[in-house]
């Protein structure tokens, strides 16, 4: 438990908490919400996972982070947070969970679907379910109650078997000390730093070498299929005016999510401190449905017309363009636009998507051109080539140093002088909490917990470690204190229970993952060589 809890103190709070709303989001927009008829990948017991329905996975996951993490989600984030597995085996989970619920005999009845989701204050109007906001808020995310009431019976089920491992999860008082321990402590250490480029020049390739690189890994150098496209926006900002906010709309707005509202003396915020904010949200809930009835006729017109130049002109309307790009580098406004990237890439050249939506306008984007995707020859892209060769190579040769670095430390050689024999830069990272980043070393899991691993007796790891910009450390240890700021006391009873959440979850999860494991082994589970094309 103890080495749990390292792995996962202060930053663990928030990352179960991101973990849970990541679960709901899962369990709410999974991939039932289509079932295309395509090739298998996956079957499970006797039921089947699509490639169509880990495509729709894959895209929900990816449009949640989009929300979430906005620019900031770069092809690097997206790579590392292993999107396309994280899809493949929520999938898979589902299929298993179901399968178990059935086996224990675990039932969700309709009645139990309808009465949580009338609990639920977003379908409510003045405290009591209301049908017709209940419809229109399904609406807005493109979902019939069938399909939404599926999800729930899903997520239902999910939490009845999830619900047996809570029963007998308990939480000792000698764990929350360990965790306090763990919460107050702070580490310093130096840390050798080798990057990749400090060995650059050390490595060079011939022309064979670099064929055989190309040949062996030709799919990293296909350009996939690219398109270019032609928008018309109909942002909410241009109907701001001829929407309006009623008194009564604002109040009744405030009452209805009363509860949800921050405290202030233990009391809702009062009303004349939100209604500036309530109304404002209000006219743009109006101002985005005016700007899709508009999106609505023109995207009609254009379909039956084929007039999207001559329609724009005559509504006054500004064409925007883009130019050729991929899936891997689709322009950020583009991005923001949920179902964007299935549309634009799926339908022919010539034609318009439906009217598709961001946060604060509506869209109709039609397709001007298209590139298939091909496999440049050698030649063309030899210089790209040679550079990532020489960057996987100069790792290699980088890691090799340092691990003979590790050696000499570990027999007791000076620390700065072997890092000045290797080239590395030595920096020290002042005290820091356990799980939060390193400074001036990045974030990388395994790093931090090795880290705190460290101690007098223990100065070094039993290895070395690279971060994400091909950086290879080695840390030291160099001082360990404790500090304690009073706010244990006021937060321990908080902190027990979502102690109690996340070691629920960890037994969770490996009780399905030892489930998976035994109905792989048993043929339950079988994966197609498909699945190796994702």
């Amino acid at each position: 438990m103890l080495q749990f809890m390292r792995k996962h103190a202060q930053s663990w709070l928030i990352k179960l908490l991101l973990g849970l709303i990541i679960a709901v989001f899962v369990l709410y927009f999974g991939s039932t919400r289509w079932r295309d008829p395509a090739e298998g990948l996956v079957t499970v017991g006797d039921q089947h996972i699509t490639f169509n329905d880990y495509r729709k996975e894959y895209q929900n996951l990816l449009d949640m982070y989009r929300q979430r993490l906005g620019a900031n989600l770069t092809e690097e984030v997206i790579k590392s947070l292993n999107l396309k597995q994280q899809a493949l085996d929520n999938l898979v989970n589902q299929s298993v969970l179901r399968i178990k619920a059935e086996e224990m005999d675990i039932r969700v009845s309709d009645e139990e679907v309808r009465t949580i989701i009338a609990m639920q204050p977003v379908f409510q109007r003045d405290g009591v379910f209301d049908s017709r906001r209940y419809e229109q808020l399904l609406r807005n995310q493109r979902m019939s109650p069938e399909e939404f009431e599926a999800l729930q019976k899903k997520a239902l089920l999910s939490a009845k078997v999830q619900d047996i491992f809570r029963q007998g999860v308990k939480v000792s008082d000698k764990e929350l000390l360990d965790l306090y321990r763990l919460q107050s402590e702070r580490i310093n250490v130096d840390l050798f730093k080798l990057p990749a480029r400090a060995c650059r020049g050390k490595v060079g390739a011939a022309k064979e070498d670099l064929e055989k690189y190309y040949n062996d890994r030709k799919d990293d150098f296909r350009i996939p299929v690219r398109v270019q496209v032609k928008l018309l926006t109909f942002a909410a900002e241009d109907f701001m005016r001829k929407a309006e906010a009623s008194d009564a709309e604002v109040r009744s707005a405030y009452e209805a999510n009363k509860s949800r509202l921050p405290q202030v003396k233990g009391a809702p915020v009062p009303f004349d401190a939100v209604k500036g904010r309530i109304a404002e949200e209000i006219r743009l809930i109006k101002a985005m449905n005016l700007a899709a009835e508009d999106a609505k006729k023109a995207h009609d017109t254009i379909y039956q017309e084929e007039n999207f130049e001559a329609y724009a002109a005559k509504h006054g309307l500004r064409i925007q363009e883009r130019g050729f790009f991929s899936v891997k580098d689709m322009p950020a406004d583009l991005k923001q636009i949920r179902d964007a990237e299935k549309q634009v890439f799926s339908i022919p050249t010539g034609e318009i998507t439906p009217v598709l939506s961001s946060p604060r306008a509506h869209y109709v984007i039609k397709v001007t051109a298209k590139k298939e995707p091909a496999t440049p020859p050698f030649e063309e892209v030899k210089k790209d080539v040679e550079e990532r060769w020489a960057a996987v190579e100069s790792l290699k040769l980088c890691r090799k140093e340092a691990e003979a670095a590790l050696e000499q430390l570990r027999k007791g050689e000076d620390f700065r002088k072997v890092a000045k024999e290797k080239g590395a830069e030595v920096v020290e990272t002042g005290l820091f909490a356990p799980g939060s980043e390193i400074p001036k070393a990045g974030s990388s899991p395994d790093l931090i917990n090795a880290v705190f691993q460290l101690s007098e007796k223990a100065p070094y790891p039993s290895e070395v470690y690279a971060t994400n910009d091909g950086t290879i450390i080695i840390p030291r240890f160099k001082d360990r204190k404790r500090v304690d700021d009073g706010s244990w006391e006021k937060q321990k009873d908080m902190i027990k229970v979502i102690l109690l959440r996340a070691k629920e979850s960890e037994y969770f999860q490996a009780w399905l993952k030892d489930v998976r494991e035994t109905m792989e082994k048993d043929g339950k589970i079988k994966m197609s060589e498909n699945v190796q094309k994702l």
